[in-house]
């Protein structure tokens, strides 16, 4: 009985390591992708300031998205739960003992899995809407500047 027990905990500690070093493959894999989206907006960035006026303030050349204080939070909160979440899975609950607490991880992964679906569709929409944003401003643009020429004529 002891050596089914035995096993069970080595097989739970290998278990454990491994999640470990998923999370830091993940980690990483995410860092990375963070830089290239970043490197993509900046990108983004030079070729719409290329085309557009120069910023009016240094504010605005600071910072890429304009979010409410209210959003900001938001944000931080879901990045820290989800960090929070990462932590848990990987240290694990030390007071199950058997297939609960790997079932326990698995439900944990899973949570952790769609908070980060969920961060990264966040970002998009909130990219989507600055593109949106973007847009709409050179079109009123465009409008007020054919309004002036037909008003000359």
């Amino acid at each position: 009985m002891s050596e089914a027990i035995d096993e069970m905990l080595a097989g739970l500690a290998a278990t454990r390591q491994t999640m470990q070093r998923q999370v830091a493959k993940i980690s990483e894999i995410m860092e990375k992708s963070n830089k290239t989206l970043l490197h993509l907006e900046t990108q983004n960035n030079l070729q719409t300031t290329i085309s557009s006026p120069p910023p009016k303030t240094t504010d605005e050349a600071k910072n890429v998205y304009n979010f409410k204080p209210d959003c900001e939070q938001s944000i931080v909160k879901i990045l820290e739960q989800f960090q929070q979440l990462m932590q848990q899975t990987v240290g694990g609950d030390h007071n199950q003992v058997g297939g609960g607490t790997l079932d326990d991880c698995l439900v944990y992964r899973q949570r952790a899995e769609y908070l980060g679906s969920s961060v990264r569709k966040l970002v998009a929409f909130c990219d989507s809407i600055n593109q949106l944003k973007l847009n709409l401003q050179e079109q009123e643009e465009l409008a007020e500047s054919n309004k002036e020429n037909d008003e000359e004529f």
